[in-house]
């Protein structure tokens, strides 16, 4: 077989792959590690600081688990609002509360590409948690949970909500972002006010489909090299 053979018959092996992956695959996972608005970035050195799992496992065939935890966020800095896309019409989705109980969440919105994140992109669902002023007990913090279930009209998978935010003229698009508050640097606040720094996170990761597609795709070239020489 000639080269150009050995690439086509490649990029079909690599595609059906990709198609199988996403196909038997029961989750999508969010890692929130890349500052992206130019303010302040969360103080941990350990990343990704916020981490969301959307599972299709769990209810029947129209529902997902959203889990959102706050992985490693430190000191005071908290979580006031979370952003993810949807394939569907979002103001069609259900939201019911499984385990709400590590933060108080005043609303669970869906409206398509509805909602900014400040840097860039425009979401279609949006989480809001209690403000850094409230009691500290009430608000989303390093190392909690929240899970809720998203039930849709029609039957839908963890692919629907892997998608990118509509573009708005700004730092880029993401899977999913979130609003950091209450960032204690002391590069930037005083004694007098610690906590006074604030940035937005977004989730930008190469899928492992990708990643399985490149490395196949240029295997099997280098094959076809060595066999031409």
């Amino acid at each position: 077989m000639d080269t150009k053979g050995l690439v086509i018959k490649s990029c079909a092996v690599a595609l059906f792959g990709l198609f199988s992956l996403q196909a038997s695959a029961a989750s999508v996972t969010f890692n929130l590690d890349y500052e992206f608005s130019g303010a302040q970035e969360p103080q941990s050195m350990t990343t990704p600081w916020a981490v969301a799992t959307i599972d299709d496992s769990f209810g029947g065939a129209n529902t997902v688990r959203l889990t959102m935890n706050a992985t490693n966020l430190v000191g005071t800095e908290s979580i006031t609002s979370w952003f993810f896309n949807f394939s569907g019409d979002a103001s069609m989705i259900s939201f019911t509360e499984v385990d709400v109980t590590d933060a108080a969440v005043n609303a669970t919105l869906g409206n398509n590409d509805t909602y900014k994140a400040d840097g860039d992109g425009f979401f279609d669902i949006k989480f809001d948690f209690a403000p850094p002023q409230g009691q500290l007990e009430t608000r989303f913090t390093g190392g909690e949970t929240i899970i809720y279930d998203l039930t849709y009209v029609a039957p839908i998978s963890a692919f629907d909500f892997n998608l990118f935010s509509a573009p708005s003229g700004g730092a880029g698009t993401y899977l999913s972002a979130a609003h950091v508050q209450s960032i204690d640097d002391p590069a930037f606040c005083g004694p007098d006010d610690p906590g006074c720094g604030s940035g937005w996170i977004g989730a930008v990761p190469v899928p492992a489909a990708v990643w399985l597609f490149g490395s196949g795709l240029l295997g099997l070239i280098g094959i076809a090299r060595r066999k031409r020489a």
